[in-house]
Parts: structure tokens; sequence; C-alpha cells
């Protein structure tokens, strides 16, 4: 796949709301979100939490470059 359409698919992700797992592994966003729901948060702050890290999960590098909402 070119960059062009990895930019394309990832335009198309963000509008649709998706939350973006940058480099966290498939095992340790399971586990995010599960401890995330089973603190009673609502779907938008686990959204918010998701691309936070909170216990190494996502590298400093990819925090950083991300944008405070």
């Amino acid at each position: 796949m070119a960059n062009k359409d990895a930019a394309i698919i990832g335009v198309l992700l963000s509008n649709a709301d998706a939350v973006i797992g940058h480099d966290m592994t498939v095992e340790s966003a399971v586990t995010k979100l599960t401890v995330l729901f089973g603190k009673g948060l609502s779907p938008a702050d686990v959204h918010t939490q998701m691309e936070r890290p909170l216990a190494g999960e996502l590298t400093a590098e990819w925090f950083n470059m991300m944008p405070l909402n």
C-alpha cells in the first residue's frame, strides 16, 4: 500500500471517529478498553483515554506528536 493510500484510510477512520491506536498492541488495546469500561467511563471518555498513555502502552514519541484537544 502506498503512503497516499494509508493517509486516505487514516483520514476516513478519523472522520468516522475511530480510536487511533498509534503503536499500541492489540493485547494492550483490549486490556485498556476492558479497564476503562470497567471503571464505568462513558464511551466518549474511553475514546479520549484510549489516545493517552496510562501505563506505558503508548510510547512517548507517539504521545508527544499528538495534538491535545
